[in-house]
């Protein structure tokens, strides 16, 4: 059996961090989240309309042991809306 072992160093880089980005291009078929906003009601678009994209929470881990790298995706997925 394997026993843990104290890592070097820790690289966290942040793959999706669940913010919206109305910005990024996206294809045709695919409608834009503030159109969903809109449409499910919201009379504006401010204050917490606009983090509604649930897109979820990923992180790269990367640990350092020695001069070996170990990779882990930690990807929990979209959330569910209350």
């Amino acid at each position: 059996m394997n026993h843990l072992r104290p890592v070097d160093k820790l690289v966290v880089d942040i793959a999706i961090d669940n913010l919206s980005d109305s910005y990024s291009s996206k294809p045709r078929h695919v409608s834009p989240e503030f159109n969903n906003v809109i449409e499910a009601g919201a009379e504006e678009i401010s204050g917490c309309t606009l983090c509604c994209a649930q897109l979820g929470l990923a992180l790269v881990l990367t640990a350092y042991i020695g001069k070996r790298r170990y990779k882990l995706l930690f990807d929990v997925g979209g959330g569910i809306s209350p």
